[in-house]
């Protein structure tokens, strides 16, 4: 921004609307008798003194007509010449002032009627700055308790005395929040600090499945699927999307495409773990460590990392959600055989990041939403496993998700195509990517009172569930149940119903889902009963991501 500026006019001494007429000699009179030859002039009597004028005229002395004329007739005769001399020496005699002072003092002047800046440098400098002392308020806390958890390896490496802390200079004497008015206090924003796993316990699940919608139907259909889950686990301990090798010996239909074993594994982990079973609680320990041990197992450690992708043709799709299934089971067993995994699974999540924030099938691509939200949510599953992480990771993701953001802030694209444009949604899809990109803002920190949130909820409410797409479901019920919106009940009595109702109840598929999808094609019966059970695990597998109940640890993905 440019700063008007003041500058002074060369010609400031003087004025234009004015031409200055240097004084001339004045003219002798006309008409004056000739002076008579030299001749010794006659000595007369002085003539009295008289009152002289106020001003002294010097006059010259011509003739000795003159001279014998009295000055009583002489000022008669020449009236009109001595009003001239007067006035030319008067005019003449203030010209003479006003050009001595110019001469003396050619300071500019300011010039009248313009608007005046005032400089206050000469006048900031001859101030002598003084010192200001605060007092400070004697408090025993803050008043302002900073909840985050401290992740910063900068700030554990310092000495404890280079640490400034604001609490340890304040001396600990009576507080004094109790004089603070309570309708001074601005109200606070509703933050994300949820989404623990605390909830996945037994108790804890029947009261938060109560709380936010779970039913006996719900909860008897994830069972089900749990068990289906486990019934179609390989003999080394892994999954795969086809399934027929495993224990179904082909009695099961519609399986995947693929096989993505570290993907298959980290999905039906996942359903577990969710429900609160580990390799150390629940009814399927042994299944579980087989599989958490088969993915222990599968990691390529590298310099940058370790990938889960699986070799072949598996993506980060795959590394993402093995990460995922490892991350959760350390952090609710605290078993330090995986924390090695975990650690350089995460590393390798930032090595593959794309400059622009993305992540996409193979590492260092430009990415799409769809794998960038399965990676995010693994970022997050390694924070509550207490792996530290980059700050600049995140804000990177954030990022990147923004650059999908429509103008509307409320509808989301899968990728960027061209110089900057949003790659069309297909017709007749879901708006899964939506439901991915508000539902990483949130993680990011985007607090529940935003209006892009509640016009998302809205938009999605609108869209409606899909009687297919489990996928653009899964996303779109986490959004909908963590943003704690008012379209939720509806929302949630929809999907539970409906998985209910479409769970097989017969044979040897009792307990699975299918449904003809573009997902559902490549992943099959497996991935699609994984998703579901997840689905009607909502209520408890994460905690609300704005509820906290006292007593819960709080954790926050802080992209700032």
């Amino acid at each position: 921004m440019n700063h008007p500026s003041d500058s002074s006019s060369q010609s400031a001494d003087s004025d234009s609307g004015f031409d200055f007429i240097p004084p001339t000699k004045p003219k002798k009179a006309r008409n004056l008798p000739t002076p008579a030859p030299s001749k010794p002039a006659l000595r007369t009597p002085a003539p009295k003194p008289i009152q002289q004028p106020s001003q002294s005229l010097t006059v010259e002395i011509e003739t000795e007509r003159e001279i014998e004329l009295s000055v009583t007739d002489r000022l008669h005769q020449n009236r009109s010449q001595l009003s001239s001399i007067v006035t030319s020496t008067i005019l003449h005699t203030i010209i003479f002032l006003i050009l001595a002072l110019w001469a003396f003092d050619r300071t500019p002047k300011p010039e009248i009627g313009l608007t005046a800046t005032l400089d206050m440098t000469e006048v900031e400098e001859s101030i002598e700055p003084s010192e200001i002392k605060f007092e400070m308020p004697e408090v025993a806390e803050s008043p302002v308790e900073n909840k985050a958890d401290a992740t910063s390896t900068d700030v554990e490496e310092m000495a404890a005395s280079e640490v400034p802390t604001i609490v340890d200079a304040v001396p600990e004497k009576e507080a004094v929040a109790d004089a603070v008015e309570p309708v001074a206090v601005a109200p606070m924003k509703t933050l994300p600090t949820g989404g623990g796993l605390e909830g996945r316990d037994a108790e804890s699940r029947a009261k938060l499945a109560a709380k936010h919608g779970g039913s006996a139907g719900s909860e008897a259909a994830v069972e089900l699927g749990l068990r289906w889950i486990v019934n179609h686990q390989m003999s080394d301990g892994s999954w795969r999307f086809r399934h027929h090798r495993s224990e179904c010996d082909g009695r099961c239909g519609d399986e995947g495409g693929i096989d993505a074993p570290t993907a298959a594994t980290g999905l039906a982990l996942m359903s577990l773990l969710g429900r609160g079973y580990t390799h150390k609680a629940g009814p399927y320990q042994a299944q579980v460590e087989m599989g958490l041990d088969y993915l222990a197992r599968q990691i390529v450690y590298r310099d940058y990392g370790g990938s889960l992708r699986g070799g072949g043709s598996s993506t980060m799709y795959c590394h993402a959600i093995a990460t995922i299934a490892l991350a959760e089971a350390y952090a609710m067993t605290g078993d330090e055989k995986y924390r090695k995994p975990v650690t350089e699974a995460y590393r390798y999540i930032v090595t593959a990041q794309h400059r622009r924030g993305g992540w996409k099938y193979t590492p260092q691509k430009p990415g799409d939403m769809s794998v960038t939200g399965w990676i995010v949510m693994a970022i997050k599953a390694c924070e509550n496993a207490d792996i530290a992480t980059l700050p600049e990771c995140k804000k990177m993701a954030r990022e990147f998700v923004d650059s999908l953001a429509y103008p509307d802030g409320v509808r989301y694209g899968y990728e960027m195509i061209g110089d900057g444009d949003i790659k069309p949604p297909e017709k007749n899809r879901k708006p899964s990517c939506t439901a991915i990109g508000n539902l990483l803002q949130m993680y990011f920190g985007r607090e529940q009172e935003h209006p892009d949130l509640s016009n998302a909820c809205q938009f999605l409410a609108d869209a409606g569930s899909s009687d297919s797409d489990i996928y653009y479901n899964y996303y779109a019920t986490l959004v909908l149940h963590h943003a704690g919106a008012p379209q939720w009940k509806q929302w949630n009595q929809t999907v539970r119903d409906n998985l209910i109702r479409t769970q097989q109840k017969n044979g040897h598929e009792a307990g699975s889902w299918f449904f003809t999808d573009l997902h559902g094609n490549v992943g099959g019966r497996l991935y699609t009963t994984a998703m579901a059970v997840m689905t009607l695990e909502v209520y408890y597998r994460f905690m609300p991501l704005y509820e906290v109940d006292e007593g819960v640890k709080v954790r926050a993905m802080d992209a700032e």
